[in-house]
């Protein structure tokens, strides 16, 4: 009976052994973990605004940019006149394509002649800047590249004061008259998103 109980053991034994080797082996698996650092480097945005010369603000003169006249004293407008001033946007490093947009704003204290018009760029249809409504450009990278100094936007904000000559004009030309307005100009540079 020891003999036999012994044999029972010993299978027992070795049941036991192959069935773990058998389960071990059913959930054994190779594994290797790592940690890593996503890595992000922000684009460059260096923008400036100004007139060639230095930095632009937000108000101008007709009058001192208006086109040489011998019908007109200087430093004066009148219908029939015109003008226009540089405006300069240098992205020299920025690494974002980018919006810019002009809006030149009506001034508070006075009605504007119906003649006088504004415009962003060339006198033109296309490019009539409506008074206190901005009108924007987009201005992509060139080449997937960063701007470079060679990049610069030169533009103008022009500017014509039409003589309509009908009756409703002249009427608001002469309210005009001696009148010291201020035209708010404001220029605004926005990163384009990619729709």
């Amino acid at each position: 009976m020891k003999k036999r109980n012994l044999f029972i053991v010993v299978i027992t034994l070795m049941l036991t052994v192959v069935t773990g080797f058998f389960v071990s082996q059913a959930y054994a698996r190779y594994v290797f973990k790592t940690n890593g650092v996503a890595e992000a480097t922000a684009a460059a945005w260096k923008i400036s605004v100004g007139d060639g010369t230095n930095t632009f603000n937000n108000d101008f003169t007709l009058s001192k940019t208006r086109a040489a006249s011998d019908y007109v004293v200087a430093d004066k407008i009148a219908p029939g006149t015109s003008g226009a001033f540089d405006i300069v946007i240098d992205p020299t490093g920025t690494e974002v394509a980018f919006d810019y947009s002009v809006k030149v704003s009506a001034p508070s204290n006075v009605t504007v002649p119906t003649g006088l018009k504004f415009y962003l760029g060339e006198v033109s249809d296309d490019n009539l800047l409506t008074l206190d409504t901005a009108k924007t450009k987009l201005v992509k990278l060139p080449n997937k590249q960063a701007f470079t100094a060679s990049d610069k936007i030169s533009t103008k904000i022009s500017w014509v004061w039409e003589d309509l000559n009908t009756d409703e004009a002249n009427a608001k030309d002469s309210e005009f008259e001696s009148e010291i307005a201020s035209f708010p100009v404001e220029i605004t540079v926005v990163q384009a998103i990619e729709p």
